[in-house]
C-alpha cells in the first residue's frame, strides 16, 4: 500500500522520535546504534540514483511500562536485539526489564549471537520470548544462560 493509499484511510505520524501513546506506552520509531555489530545490511535501496545499503533503520519496536518491569515488543529486531534494549532503558531509566517478545534477527551461530548472548546475560531479564528471524540454534544457545520460554499460534500474555 503506497503512502498516499495509507494517509486516504488513516492518519500516519511519521517520526524519527519515540511517540507516546500514554505514560507507559512508547512506540520507540528510529532505533540508535550502540552496537555496531548489530547494524547489518539486510538489502539494497535505490537512492540518490544508486543502488546503497540498506541498514533498515526505520525497523522499531515497542515498550510498555507494567508493575513488573519493561515489556519490549519487536518487530525483526533489523536495528539489533542490544540496540532496541538499551534505547529502551533510556527512555524508562532504572527501571528493570521485566520480558521481550519478537524476532531477535539471530539467524545463526556466530559471533553477532556470542556478542549478544553475553550482553543478555548481563540484563537480569525475567522472560524472554525469541519468535520469527530468531533461528532455533541460536534459541538453544540463549536457552543455556537465560529464561527462553517458546512462541506460538494461540500463546497469551498478560502484562500489567
Amino acid at each position: 500500500m503506497s503512502f498516499d493509499e495509507l494517509s486516504y484511510k488513516l492518519e500516519p505520524i511519521l517520526t524519527k522520535e519515540p511517540y507516546w501513546t500514554d505514560d507507559n506506552l512508547v512506540f520507540l520509531s528510529e532505533i540508535p546504534t550502540k552496537f555496531p555489530f548489530e547494524r547489518i545490511k539486510v538489502g539494497e535501496v535505490f537512492k540518490d540514483n544508486q543502488w546503497q545499503d540498506d541498514l533498515n533503520f526505520d525497523d522499531s519496536a515497542m515498550v510498555y511500562k507494567g508493575k513488573d518491569g519493561l515489556v519490549i515488543i519487536t518487530a525483526c529486531s533489523h536495528s539489533g536485539i542490544c540496540n532496541i534494549i538499551e534505547y529502551s532503558k533510556s527512555l524508562f531509566p532504572n527501571t528493570k526489564i521485566h520480558s521481550i517478545i519478537g524476532g531477535f534477527h539471530l539467524l545463526k551461530v556466530d559471533d553477532k549471537l556470542r556478542k549478544t548472548i553475553d550482553y543478555l546475560k548481563e540484563q537480569d531479564i525475567d522472560i524472554i520470548y525469541p519468535a520469527h528471524c530468531t533461528c532455533l540454534q541460536a534459541k538453544i544457545q540463549m536457552a543455556k544462560y537465560m529464561n527462553i520460554q517458546e512462541v506460538g499460534v494461540n500463546l497469551k500474555l498478560e502484562f500489567k
